[in-house]
């Protein structure tokens, strides 16, 4: 996520990147979205199933990220190698 994704357009707004989460979750192909924050520990994990969507927001860098359909899983630290968030969390 970017800065401005974190931003309101006017007060009554939601923030940008709920916006495009919403755009992402509605269009009938699309069967995962991330959102993958900068500066901290936390990935907002929407899949859609059968049933309908299911989300998670594991902030724990040990917590596991297992996405079975798209092949992937590993740590949520992973995701942050070698970025600040990570070298931060490392002192």
């Amino acid at each position: 996520m970017s800065a401005s994704d974190n931003r309101k357009e006017r007060e009554d707004d939601e923030i940008w990147a709920e916006k495009k989460r919403g755009a992402y979750r509605k269009h009938p192909s699309c069967r995962g979205v991330l959102v993958i924050e900068q500066d901290r520990y936390e990935v907002r994990v929407d899949l859609r199933s059968e049933s309908g969507w299911t989300s998670r927001m594991p902030r724990n860098p040990d917590d596991i990220l297992e996405l079975a359909s798209f092949g992937l899983s590993c740590r949520v630290a992973d995701l942050y190698t070698g970025t600040p968030v990570q070298r931060h969390a490392s002192r």
